[in-house]
């Protein structure tokens, strides 16, 4: 299909980076290449308008930087309202989005500076609800506020680590990441903790790199 490079084909690939087949998202992202770059900047911009955001958009927009400076205020905004859909998927396409292309717009647009900060406010402002949710939309929640670096970023992630439960892993990495001298204390005292799982060991690693 990817062989015929007219916009109604890819309409129809690009709506398959909303499949919940990975197999299928995946090649469809891989054939998203194959289109003229202006006709894969008007699809996108669409499909996001019409569709909302999933993770594999995410990533392509991300990769194509280049195609969406101008554009990168309209889709943080169109994106920002997902955050409280009852849909999962669109949860997490929300924090993809707004993790990796936040701070792709063009530096010399007024607005600019402001959406690295509109995002990740969005985010802690959803973050009670968003805690609710299974590990399919908590963990992409502590990787995003892991590479926030604030007090309320931080307080969230340590809640997330509070609840017992398997989780919590991606907050510990989150709080790695972080690599706050404040926070050494207490990941320490968890890492050696009786039935502390192995896999917090990685933590230690990863305090070794920053």
């Amino acid at each position: 299909m990817s062989q015929a490079p007219e916009r109604r084909v890819l309409r129809a690939v690009m709506d398959q980076l909303y499949s919940t087949t990975d197999a299928a998202s995946a090649y469809a992202l891989g054939c998203v290449y194959r289109f003229p770059d202006r006709d894969i900047h008007a699809q996108v911009i669409e499909t996001i308008r019409q569709k909302g955001p999933s993770d594999r958009l995410a990533y392509f927009i991300s990769w194509r930087g280049d195609l969406f400076k101008e554009d990168i205020g309209g889709i943080v905004r169109a994106v920002l309202p997902t955050l409280h859909s009852r849909d999962d998927a669109q949860v997490v396409g929300a924090l993809s989005t707004l993790g990796l292309t936040a701070e792709l717009g063009d530096p010399r647009t007024p607005e600019h500076p402001e959406l690295r900060r509109i995002a990740d406010d969005a985010v802690i402002a959803a973050a009670p609800d968003l805690l609710t949710r299974g590990q399919n939309v908590r963990w992409p929640l502590a990787s995003f506020l892991g590479a926030v670096k604030t007090a309320a970023s931080r307080e969230l992630l340590w809640q997330m680590v509070g609840e017992p439960g398997p989780d919590n892993g991606q907050a510990f990495i989150a709080l790695a990441w972080i690599a706050n001298p404040d926070d050494l204390p207490r990941l320490g005292e968890l890492l050696v903790k009786p039935g502390s799982n192995d896999a917090w060991a990685g933590i230690a690693r990863v305090w070794s790199t920053v």
